[in-house]
């Protein structure tokens, strides 16, 4: 299978998930997996796992470093899904973890995105 790596910069106060779809769209990718990052996000809201099980999505206004990031990046007939799951830190190195539903980048954000070319894909 063909991998490509990309980089994707999000630039101070871009929306992370629409900026991630559109990198996705300049770059032709079908099928990508993200496989980490750096730097730090504000604004966003993370799907936090409560008490019993129960999800909800948690607003942050304060800016948060990203710690780790995975997920994937996949093209659909209506456009582009992006899943990111991303565990956080703020200042006092607390971790959040969850999946980041919407949030912007505070300075310079970078996303690694593996690009899988599906075409290439053996299936015995």
């Amino acid at each position: 299978m063909a991998t490509t790596i990309i980089t994707a910069i999000i630039e101070d106060n871009e929306d992370i998930v629409s900026t991630l779809k559109q990198i996705a769209q300049e770059h032709n990718i079908d099928f990508g997996l993200i496989q980490g990052g750096s730097g730090k996000l504000k604004e966003f809201n993370l799907v936090l796992t409560k008490q019993k099980g129960r999800m909800e999505p948690v607003k942050h206004t304060a800016e948060y470093t990203l710690d780790n990031a995975h997920g994937k990046i996949e093209k659909t007939k209506e456009g582009y899904n992006c899943l990111i799951n991303a565990t956080v830190m703020d200042e006092k190195l607390t971790p959040k973890t969850g999946q980041l539903i919407k949030g912007k980048a505070s300075g310079e954000l970078r996303i690694i995105i593996r690009k899988s070319d599906m075409k290439k894909i053996i299936i015995g």
